[in-house]
């Protein structure tokens, strides 16, 4: 089913992430309506809430969203304000503008993306919400 392609991907891209040392914050979600491949989590707000009290303990001095969806774009301000540098990693053509612009740099993760293995050959732990490497 085409949502259950979506989910083996983005287990793909946690797997990814986690193994490449990112904190990675994950929320649980459910398909969206009939026959579409939408996965909803409703999550942006927790992220952006988590992302937060992460830069507020941790004071790091760059943070890198891995996202591609506009909504992120007042977070990756705030972090700005917060004199953090803010990176955004995602796919170049799937980015919202207003996310961009609200960075201090974009990387690619096209070609990075393209020479992921199946997951079945990618071991790798669940992650339980807002737990991390």
């Amino acid at each position: 089913s085409p949502f259950r392609e979506k989910a083996v991907n983005q287990r793909r891209f946690v797997c990814w992430a986690k193994d490449n040392r990112f904190l990675v914050s994950e929320v649980e979600g459910q398909a969206g309506g009939e026959g579409t491949s939408d996965f909803k989590a409703d999550a942006d707000c927790q992220l952006a809430v988590t992302a937060l009290e992460v830069a507020e303990r941790a004071r790091p001095e760059a943070v890198i969203l891995v996202t591609a969806d506009g909504d992120f774009a007042p977070l990756a301000h705030a972090l700005r304000r917060r004199g953090i540098h803010v990176a955004v990693a995602s796919r170049a053509q799937m980015t919202a503008t207003k996310l961009n612009h609200a960075a201090n740099a974009f990387i690619d993760l096209e070609e990075e993306i393209s020479s992921w293995p199946l997951l079945e050959e990618t071991p790798c732990d669940l992650v339980l919400a807002g737990a991390g490497k």
